[in-house]
């Protein structure tokens, strides 16, 4: 229903902030319809948006605008695991937390520190609050100073898996082999990894002015 506001389609320019917000909702739409009937509606949304044109030339059309500005502003249950991996390498996160339509319930969290570098790893399961859907994912992040920052997320594929994980990570972390740890990320969680840019505006924007005052201190 609320794809369907019409001051969303009372506009001058598709991309402006009316527009995106609706095809935002459309998104959302198709998305509980993937997690309910396993099948993408998105192919044939964005068939429709290639013919609402756009009147600056860069963002073409709704295609293009969707792509832009409204996929990386989905969420989901994994990149709501990696903000947090990613949030926990600068603060604590308590055992409970609401993130957005999200809770999320720790299971486990071991965190490292080598030299100005952290290390986590841990896994939490994650709900819905709209759906009520529930599920465990583990996930592993790295910090290496400045803006470097990566982490992995994939389901939770039992206790015997999980352990290995977290073994082989310390393992190479306290050795100081960062690419290593970056390996086994990758290893681990295949195209699953994130970076900075997956922490949530707010959080990223705080982040990054703690990180700038860290390295003014040190200097």
């Amino acid at each position: 229903m609320l794809m369907y506001t019409s001051c969303g389609w009372f506009f001058d320019e598709l991309s402006g902030i009316e527009t995106t917000q609706v095809i935002q909702y459309a998104a959302r739409a198709a998305q509980l319809y993937m997690h309910v009937f396993d099948e993408s509606l998105e192919p044939s949304l964005l068939d429709r948006l290639t013919f609402a044109r756009s009147n600056i030339s860069e963002h073409k059309d709704g295609r293009v605008v969707y792509e832009k500005f409204v996929k990386p502003a989905m969420i989901d249950w994994q990149k709501v695991a990696a903000h947090y991996a990613l949030r926990s390498l600068f603060e604590p996160y308590p055992d409970h937390e609401r993130i957005y339509c999200y809770s999320v319930d720790l299971k486990d969290l071991v965190t490292e520190d080598n030299g100005h570098t952290r290390l986590t790893v841990g896994r939490a399961q994650i709900t819905s609050e709209i759906t009520l859907e529930s599920e465990i994912l583990s996930f592993g992040a790295i910090y290496m100073g400045e803006h470097t920052m990566n982490a992995g997320v994939r389901v939770y594929r039992g206790e015997d898996n999980y352990l290995a994980l977290k073994q082989e990570l310390s393992d190479a972390f306290g050795r100081a082999e960062f690419p290593d740890v970056i390996r086994i990320l990758d290893r681990h969680f295949g195209d699953s990894t994130y970076s900075l840019r997956s922490i949530f505006h707010d959080d990223q924007r705080r982040i990054l002015s703690r990180d700038h005052e860290i390295h003014r201190l040190r200097k």
